[in-house]
């Protein structure tokens, strides 16, 4: 949608690579508020637009190039004169200049991290140095994750007395979900190497004896997409690789990243995710929400949003034990159908938009628009 002219925005949101459903999470929950909020993203996905109109969120697309994004920047800043600029920090030149003119500009900054700091020990320097700088500069940092409070006082990043943890929240949509679903697993998210897809992989061929109508639904590759490589693409092809070697050609679907993840909730009972780092997952968050029954692997933390045998299984990072799990699920149904209740309901409780954005605006009030 195009942007509508006003004199002045409550918060610009700058940094994106593209434009994602869970963008569309945040700004409707501030539209709700009676926050006014534009968006100015990359497009590398190609479906930012058509989100963005499905969404409601006005946006203004970055352009390609260099000069005019800095410059555009400056103009959006100049016009509509934001509350706060909330950073995302995916971008690098671009962003250096961009905390520059809120620096002169007096327009607070504040970072939200997701999971760059994740890779932190791999970055290079002159990304370490940016990214250090505009931390520098803000006056919060919400931290989405619970590993970075740590990685933050490892490295000397920032001071944590800027800091605050908020975690990841969807909205609860419809009341009315089907709890009986076709026999499908559900793996979405992108295909990176520390998500682990091909413990799954190795998983399936042990489901395939105990349960033959079984398919996997693999939703996230990206491999095929121009501009949008958030995974590497040798491993997405070892992934590849993996399932044509097991075999598994006919029981594995395998769909690129979608800017609508909702449809393929609908065809799967089971979401499974055995990576490295599970809290907060968006995709499993959505999942529950829409009454999957989670099977995650049993790292740190993810039993703050998975209780084993109760809404959910967590396993060892081995095919073996999702197997198991999965087996257990797909040959008892008044069990799925129960613990899908369950896992819905810890969502709708405990990771509720809602509440998330409340604490947000609090904060915002507190600590940076007393000005």
């Amino acid at each position: 949608m195009n942007v509508k002219k006003t004199n002045k925005i409550d918060i610009l949101i700058t940094g994106l690579d593209h434009v994602s459903v869970k963008i569309g999470y945040l700004v409707n929950a501030y539209q709700k508020k009676g926050l006014k909020v534009l968006v100015y993203s990359l497009d590398k996905t190609g479906l930012s637009k058509s989100i963005a109109d499905r969404w409601n969120i006005p946006l203004k697309i970055v352009p390609k190039n260099i000069i005019f994004d800095i410059f555009t920047f400056l103009g959006l800043l100049l016009k509509y004169r934001p509350r706060h600029v909330e950073f995302y920090m995916t971008r690098l030149i671009p962003e250096f200049f961009y905390g520059i003119f809120c620096f002169i500009l007096r327009i607070p900054i504040v970072v939200v991290c997701r999971g760059e700091l994740y890779y932190y020990e791999k970055m290079k320097l002159i990304r370490k140095l940016i990214d250090h700088f505009i931390y520098f500069l803000a006056k919060l940092v919400i931290l989405r994750e619970t590993y970075m409070e740590e990685k933050i006082q490892k490295y000397k990043i920032f001071n944590l007395n800027k800091a605050y943890f908020l975690h990841n929240s969807i909205p609860i949509q419809n009341k009315n979900i089907t709890l009986t679903k076709a026999p499908n697993i559900l793996f979405l998210n992108s295909l990176k190497p520390w998500r682990k897809v091909e413990i799954l992989i190795r998983a399936f061929p042990i489901i395939l004896k105990e349960m033959p109508q079984t398919r996997l639904l693999i939703v996230g590759s990206t491999l095929n997409m121009k501009n949008y490589n958030v995974a590497p693409k040798s491993y997405e092809r070892s992934i590849m690789e993996l399932i044509n070697k097991l075999g598994l050609e006919n029981y594995v679907e395998i769909y690129p990243f979608t800017d609508n993840p909702f449809p393929f909730y609908e065809r799967a009972s089971i979401f499974v995710l055995p990576a490295d780092v599970v809290f907060c997952n968006y995709a499993l968050l959505e999942a529950m929400a829409c009454g999957l029954v989670p099977v995650v692997a049993n790292v740190k933390d993810a039993d703050k949003i998975v209780e084993h045998g109760v809404n959910g299984f967590l396993c060892e990072q081995k095919p073996e034990a999702f197997a198991q799990a999965i087996i257990k699920l797909l040959k008892n149904e008044n069990l799925r159908v129960s613990m899908a209740k369950k896992a819905r309901e810890k969502i709708e409780k405990e990771f509720n938009i809602e509440t998330m954005i409340n604490k947000l605006i609090s904060l915002y009030k507190e600590k940076i628009w007393k000005r």
